[in-house]
């Protein structure tokens, strides 16, 4: 059988449009449970995966291939996809490959429909939405006036995929700004 792997897959899901795919974990999830995820974890399977980017695409892809869309069914093209960092959760002993890809689909698709066949490890009532990374005034605002449960690597994520799309340096301007609001 399949046993949990501390290697983790901390995945980020960028829309066309640039926006952060944004998941929320059920509460009944055995970590994190009741978190918003940007965008989905996804334990390696030495049995299955080759590597991290291999668990990305078997995470989110709706390709029909070897059990595809475990989290999310989207079309991510697989050469988008990115490493951008080694995130460390010693509360769980677990390491998070922090895994970036763009998706096919713009933020008005992404609903109920793209959940995958895991889909029981998200909360029913708030499961997937959107959050747009330019402008990122929501996401920035959230950094010092939380208003949302993040997943533990949430925010790391959400300052990776901010860098992503914007520049890290721009990223650090915003947040700076932003602080500077309060």
């Amino acid at each position: 059988g399949e046993h949990p792997n501390n290697a983790v897959v901390q995945g980020i899901v960028i829309t066309q449009d640039n926006h952060l795919v944004l998941t929320t974990k059920a509460t009944s999830a055995d970590y994190h449970a009741g978190s918003i995820s940007p965008s989905f974890e996804e334990q390696l399977n030495g049995q299955k995966d080759n590597s991290p980017f291999d668990t990305y695409l078997r995470a989110v892809s709706s390709s029909p291939k070897l059990r595809r869309g475990e989290e999310l069914k989207l079309n991510v093209d697989a050469d988008s996809i990115r490493l951008m960092g080694l995130a460390l959760e010693p509360e769980f002993n677990a390491a998070g490959f922090i895994m970036l890809g763009k998706c096919q689909q713009n933020s008005s698709e992404i609903d109920q429909s793209v959940f995958g066949i895991d889909q029981a490890e998200f909360d029913p009532s708030r499961p997937i939405w959107t959050l747009p990374l330019d402008p990122p005034d929501q996401l920035t605002k959230e950094f010092f006036q939380p208003s949302l449960k993040w997943h533990g690597v949430g925010r790391l994520r959400v300052i990776t995929a901010l860098s992503y799309v914007n520049g890290y340096e721009e990223t650090l301007d915003m947040l700076y700004k932003q602080s500077q609001v309060i």
